[in-house]
């Protein structure tokens, strides 16, 4: 069941509301199923509203409106509803003898639900303040749906199974297939938690390589914990209430006195971890001239967010405390964000640096090595991760998308929003697939780089072909008889001839997929030069005249200039060679088709 509250300044309109007075097709849904009021039509119950207003008529909002409805397909009759009227006024603390109040029954719906119209103004000119009634509603509902026998709905203590995600985060699930750090670590603490005990959620935890790090207070007190994986750590509370400390320490039936010891080695571990991390430092690994001298501009994080000190160190503008130094041949960070890296990447690349080697924490290190690809830096020292590729190519397609979009030419905007869709999903292929390895397979025999292809990236029919070769090959081993032998090496040799297909198909498809958008790119370029150039390209042009034979993208390309775009966005952009004085074969007039089409 849920509550839906509001208050209100005048009776009259909310009780027509209610009543359906006015609405077509509307005015038979409602029927009174409670309240202590004598009129049954929005005029009469408006006017003995009207008494106890007069009561105390410097009161504001004097209308208490509550709406009860049930989930989807159950239902209840009027009797029913009657007493749920009564009983939540009463766990409201609204006196139900006091207050005037009338109950409004709809069941034209999918959800049966009845309306509650109540005076807070009493007849003794008492004042009903209702303070967190919007609470008080939430906490009734739970008890009416426990006390009647209703169906369970979620309420104020109710946890997700699964938390919801950002909608940036499914998105990029949704392009990429990858699953962020937040949700690996909610996957194994769910799995963790169903140990019931807690030094079974300890040793889960352990197992599927998640850090727990201890938080102990000065007096001894567990607090709680932060998780760490993949050198990567987050709070409790960034992975969702469900994990903080008393609701876990609930679940895992967590005993100060008796788990304190085991607490006190998870610190302990966490601190050796942290001595075994060195200082997080950029070195020069090459230089390309010599430092010169830095020019301020109005545009770079460095000189927004950082003000340089005398010695060197670069420190928040707005708290003036330290970011990190300059060293003259290193940089050594105090803190390490996103923000403060790509700081100092831009003075190192001021320096005239264009080689650099990190050293510091996995975490750290990632991070530069991620900001070092978007600038243009090499980063030595951390070897990316399938994920980091993914990653980078996400984070290139966004910045391609924010130049795309600033992009005054609509035709030039279209084709650059296309051309970097095409590059991530290009640079995540190469991410998931790296190298492909050759795609024939010679005679019978599969290579190792082509058979450990196969099985990273296998499907179902894959799985299929290879149990049925192992099973023959089983079959082949146990047969003593010589006419079984023969029969067993035939279904073998069948079955092994099936799976190399199989393999090989895997091999193609990859292959293939990687083609096209090495293609798509290098066509969306050139398109893209010749139309900057003021010449319509003929694959283009051939799409658009609806040419048999065109390409696929090129038709697809075509599709969008021409949905996406007005004609006359497309003629303002100057891709007409004859406004620009060369020559072309023919330019069609307005009679022929649209201004923009060029042959």
């Amino acid at each position: 069941m849920k509550a839906k509250i509001g208050r209100g300044n005048g009776f009259r309109g909310l009780l027509a509301y209610v009543f359906g007075a006015g609405q077509k097709g509307k005015g038979d849904r409602a029927s009174i199923v409670g309240g202590n009021m004598a009129a049954t039509d929005p005029r009469g119950l408006a006017a003995e509203f009207a008494i106890c207003r007069k009561l105390r008529p410097e009161a504001k909002n004097p209308v208490w409106h509550c709406s009860l409805a049930l989930p989807k397909g159950e239902r209840l009759d009027s009797t029913a509803w009657q007493r749920i009227c009564n009983r939540h006024l009463q766990l409201m603390g609204i006196d139900d003898k006091n207050h005037m109040w009338v109950a409004v029954r709809h069941d034209d719906t999918d959800f049966d639900h009845v309306h509650l119209v109540v005076s807070r103004i009493g007849l003794d000119a008492t004042l009903w303040h209702g303070r967190n009634d919007v609470r008080a509603a939430i906490e009734s509902t739970q008890a009416l749906e426990r006390e009647f026998g209703l169906r369970l709905t979620p309420g104020l203590n109710s946890e997700p199974e699964h938390p919801k995600r950002a909608k940036g985060a499914a998105a990029r699930k949704k392009r990429t297939g990858q699953t962020s750090l937040k949700e690996r670590m909610q996957v194994i603490l769910n799995r963790a938690i169903q140990a019931g005990s807690f030094e079974g959620f300890v040793q889960i935890c352990d197992e599927a390589g998640l850090q727990l790090v201890p938080n102990v207070a000065s007096t001894g007190r567990m607090n709680g914990f932060s998780f760490r994986l993949d050198g990567e750590e987050m709070k409790a509370s960034d992975l969702g209430s469900k994990y903080k400390w008393a609701k876990l320490a609930e679940k895992t039936g967590f005993d100060q006195d008796r788990h304190m010891s085991l607490i006190e080695k998870l610190a302990a571990a966490a601190k050796a971890r942290e001595g075994e991390e060195s200082e997080n430092v950029l070195r020069a690994e090459t230089v390309a001239f010599e430092e010169r001298v830095r020019p301020v501009r109005s545009n770079r994080t460095i000189d927004l967010l950082f003000v340089r000190l005398v010695s060197g160190t670069y420190a928040w503008r707005r708290s003036q405390s330290p970011a990190f130094h300059d060293l003259g041949d290193r940089i050594r960070f105090e803190r390490s964000p996103d923000t403060v890296v790509r700081a100092a990447l831009q003075l190192a690349r001021e320096k005239g640096w264009t080689g650099t080697e990190v050293a510091g924490s996995i975490d750290f290190r990632r991070r530069v090595w991620m900001q070092g690809q978007l600038t243009g830096i090499t980063v030595i020292g951390y070897e990316p991760t399938k994920e980091d590729l993914v990653a980078l190519a996400e984070r290139r397609y966004d910045i391609a998308m924010r130049a795309a979009n600033k992009e005054k030419d609509p035709v030039v905007r279209q084709l650059l929003l296309l051309r970097a869709r095409a590059e991530a999903d290009l640079a995540v292929h190469r991410a998931r697939y790296a190298k492909i390895p050759l795609t024939s397979i010679e005679g019978d025999t599969l290579r190792a780089d082509q058979y450990m292809f196969a099985e990273l990236h296998a499907d179902r029919q894959y799985h299929q072909a290879k149990s049925i070769v192992t099973a023959s090959r089983a079959a082949l081993l146990q047969a003593k008889d010589m006419s079984l032998i023969e029969r067993a090496m035939a279904r073998n040799s069948e079955a092994w001839s099936v799976y190399l297909r199989h393999c090989e198909r895997i091999l193609r498809a990859a292959d293939a997929d990687r083609s096209r958008l090495v293609f798509e790119v290098e066509d969306l370029a050139f398109w893209l030069r010749e139309i900057r150039a003021g010449r319509m390209p003929r694959e283009l042009q051939d799409a658009i005249d609806g040419k048999i034979g065109s390409k696929p993208l090129a038709v697809a390309v075509a599709g969008v200039l021409i949905s996406g775009l007005e004609v006359g966005e497309v003629q303002g952009s100057d891709v007409n060679p004859a406004a620009r004085g060369d020559t072309c074969d023919e330019v069609v007039s307005e009679a022929d088709g649209p201004r923009h089409r060029i042959r």
